[in-house]
């Protein structure tokens, strides 16, 4: 709709052009009342202005606002420092960030690019997982295979310094920015590590591509799956990691979640959708207060044999999106801690100069109808965060094994096959997820995860 009146507009105003330039009749008649009529109707679009404003320009609220921009630019002593540009997205982030709510954020051109690409999983820089703790920037984890693995960096690293730049204090997103390059460019980290003297690690970036799942049968016949995140994509990975474990089948699944901070909704629905026969993945509530059901979509890889499902503090978002489903539907039990709960879903918007506002457009709830925001899912089979995490594997392994030998329908490589009709190759659905990604409006369901 916004398309069409925006249509509509732009050929009203070549229209009024049109009249101005004609070389007699009208043009010539009234062009100061041609002139005013189409600043008039381009003053009421707010579509063509960068700003976008919701309220009439002569809006009093707004007043006060271009009153303080105006005297910046007229009398502030130094006139390179008042940059338009910085004075936007300076507001723009203080807009935003009125609304209270940590999950809308507006990010500039550089920081909605960083997230753009690793929502699509490809991203050049050195493999790293990193966080901001006590104002400086610390090594979650490097990953697997990556040039940060390979030049020996460790989680609990604090990068102090980006070639030779201190980030101690800077947002994640900017030194984040500062750690990735282009692939085969160098970048030197000054790392301290416990109570060690800092030291510099140079490390040539490469083409990062996140591998989100992984996957294998375990010598007592269960198959396990890793699901570290959950990029555009995630969904063909698991098909494709399923497919190659059906030879011999597991007798069960064990589908470890933890520390995953989320990802895509889509991703997270297509993840559900194939441990479900049938059900509603979840419900999506906007603010209309009506709660749109979403079911399971697709086909369906691992329908048969029973499921456990890892979750700690660190399952969040989409993670917690599969993990509720399957308990819900009575899929599979959770073995672990209570996730971290975020039950909330946001949208990109693509602003007109390459920024993006990420907008909490919905709450989502679980089939069982609860909230989670802030409160999280509670497993089945509790085990401690003091525990060691091959405690809680055990536990999980345990239960499907139990499982398994209660039932008299499930035999090792008894595994549905894709349903008829509806079945979708790993390439095409990847294909799919990573081409939603980049239209925009896609929903997310989790902040960015920190990946340089």
């Amino acid at each position: 709709m916004r398309r069409f009146l925006l249509g509509a507009f732009v050929g009203t105003t070549l229209g009024l052009v049109g009249l101005v330039l004609l070389p007699n009749g009208l043009a010539t008649a009234a062009p100061q009342a041609l002139e005013i009529a189409l600043q008039s109707a381009i003053d009421r679009l707010p579509l063509l202005n960068a700003s976008a404003k919701a309220s009439p320009p002569d809006d009093p609220s707004l007043q006060p606002f271009w009153e303080a921009w105006d005297y910046l630019e007229r009398e502030y002593y130094e006139p390179s420092g008042v940059d338009p540009q910085k004075l936007s997205q300076a507001a723009l982030r203080g807009m935003v960030s009125s609304i209270g709510d940590p999950y809308t954020t507006y990010l500039d051109p550089q920081h909605r690019e960083l997230s753009d690409a690793e929502l699509r999983g490809s991203f050049q820089g050195i493999g790293v997982q990193v966080e901001t703790v006590d104002d400086q920037i610390r090594i979650v984890s490097p990953l697997s295979g990556s040039p940060g693995e390979r030049a020996g960096l460790r989680p609990g690293d604090v990068i102090q310094k980006v070639d030779g730049q201190s980030v101690s204090g800077v947002g994640l997103g900017e030194a984040i920015r500062l750690i990735r390059g282009p692939r085969g460019a160098s970048v030197t980290l000054t790392i301290q590590r416990s109570d060690q003297p800092p030291f510099d690690v140079s490390i040539v970036r490469d083409e990062i591509r996140v591998q989100a799942v992984q996957g294998e049968i375990r010598p007592d016949g269960v198959g396990y799956i890793k699901i570290s995140l959950f990029p555009a994509g995630v969904s063909g990975q698991l098909r494709r990691t399923i497919d190659q474990m059906r030879t011999p089948g597991p007798i069960g699944w064990v589908l470890d979640l933890r520390g995953n901070p989320g990802g895509t909704l889509d991703g997270a629905i297509g993840v559900a959708s194939q441990f479900l026969d049938d059900g509603v993945v979840l419900y999506e509530q906007r603010r209309d207060g009506q709660r749109e059901e979403i079911r399971r979509q697709g086909s369906a890889s691992a329908v048969t044999g029973p499921v456990a499902v890892l979750v700690d503090k660190g399952s969040a978002s989409a993670a917690e999106i599969v993990a509720g489903a399957l308990q819900a539907n009575g899929r599979a039990t959770l073995v672990g801690e209570q996730t971290f709960g975020k039950g909330l879903v946001q949208v990109v918007h693509r602003l007109t100069d390459g920024s993006a506002l990420r907008l909490t457009i919905a709450r989502w709830f679980p089939p069982s109808g609860v909230n989670i925001q802030a409160v999280g899912l509670t497993p089945e089979i509790a085990i401690g965060a003091d525990s060691d995490a091959d405690a809680a594997l055990s536990q999980a392994v345990a239960y499907v094994q139990t499982q398994y030998s209660l039932s008299s329908t499930v035999g090792v490589g008894n595994q549905a096959a894709p349903a008829s009709g509806v079945a979708v190759s790993g390439q095409r659905a990847e294909a799919e997820e990573t081409a939603a990604l980049l239209d925009p409006g896609e929903r997310e369901s989790s902040d960015p995860w920190g990946l340089a």
